[in-house]
């Protein structure tokens, strides 16, 4: 099982994080690595302005927010939504959020 914490920053932007925590065989937690701003990943950042919204999926956590055309306001985005997928893997035993899928509509 794992804890996970969406926290969004006030302001017109409301960019969201996440903080999570996952259980070691019911024995202890470890910190799940950051979520990978999506800032820098080059195929998701792309018209991103904030404004996210996280959500439990199945077994996946999603990001969703609304994508900015240039000349957009921050009240007013016109290029849809797009949302991230993310899975909980392991790297160097350091349990971590990956990017599985990026879907727009």
């Amino acid at each position: 099982p794992e804890v996970l914490v969406y926290i969004q920053s006030a302001g017109s932007g409301s960019y969201g994080s996440v903080i999570g925590y996952s259980v070691n065989n019911g024995k202890s937690m470890s910190m799940i690595a950051n979520l990978p701003p999506v800032a820098e990943n080059p195929e998701a950042s792309e018209g991103y302005m904030g404004h996210d919204e996280f959500a439990i999926v199945e077994n996946s956590l999603n990001q969703r927010f609304p994508v900015y055309n240039p000349g957009d306001t921050n009240a007013r985005p016109t290029g849809g939504m797009r949302q991230i997928e993310y899975k909980l893997s392991e790297s160097g035993g350091i349990p971590q959020l990956i990017v599985n899928n990026i879907v727009e509509y």
